[in-house]
C-alpha cells in the first residue's frame, strides 16, 4: 500500500472513532442526568413521606445534593493525592 493510502486510512479511521466516542460521550452525559434526575426525585418522596410537607422535602433534597457534590469534590481532590 502507498503512504497516502495509509494516512488517508488513518484520518478515516481517526474520524470514525471521534463519531463513535463522540456518541459515546453524549450517552454518558444523557445517562448521568436522567440518573441524577432519578435521585433527586428518589430523595425528594422520601423525604415527604417522612415530613409530610413539600417545601421541606425540597429543602432536604437541596441540602443533601449540596452535600453529596460536596463530597464527591472533597473524594476526588482525596484520590488525586492517593493516585
Amino acid at each position: 500500500m502507498g503512504r497516502n493510502v495509509q494516512r488517508s486510512r488513518r484520518v478515516w479511521d481517526s474520524h470514525r472513532l471521534v463519531k463513535i466516542m463522540d456518541r459515546a460521550i453524549r450517552k454518558a452525559l444523557l445517562k448521568t442526568v436522567t440518573f441524577r434526575a432519578v435521585a433527586i426525585m428518589v430523595t425528594m418522596i422520601v423525604a415527604y413521606c417522612w415530613t409530610g410537607k413539600w417545601m421541606t422535602s425540597i429543602g432536604i433534597t437541596i441540602t443533601a445534593n449540596l452535600i453529596k457534590m460536596a463530597l464527591y469534590y472533597w473524594h476526588e481532590r482525596v484520590w488525586e493525592t492517593i493516585c
